[in-house]
């Protein structure tokens, strides 16, 4: 991402444990897209239209890059009130 202004990330549901979701507009697995912004005072932002709430931001880009994957199971699981893996 380097030089640009931000991009796309695919992450892939893998499973709720224990549980068959069906969701308006998402059947599990499904496909999250995860949209990254460079911040205007240094740094990244990471959002996703398809997990409302679903936002990072970190002056440090590594920092949201590490929370990705955890901050999503933990949205999606109570969400879904069952564990939920993010692959």
């Amino acid at each position: 991402m380097a030089g640009s202004a931000g991009g796309r990330l695919e992450l892939y549901v893998a499973s709720v444990v224990n549980r068959e979701i069906v969701l308006p507009n998402m059947l599990l697995p499904a496909r999250i897209t995860v949209v990254f912004e460079r911040r205007e005072e240094g740094g990244l932002r990471a959002f996703s239209d398809d997990v409302p709430g679903f936002v990072l931001s970190h002056s440090d880009p590594m920092a949201v890059l590490r929370d990705i994957k955890p901050a999503l199971e933990g949205i999606l699981s109570h969400q879904f009130g069952a564990p939920v893996l993010v692959e």
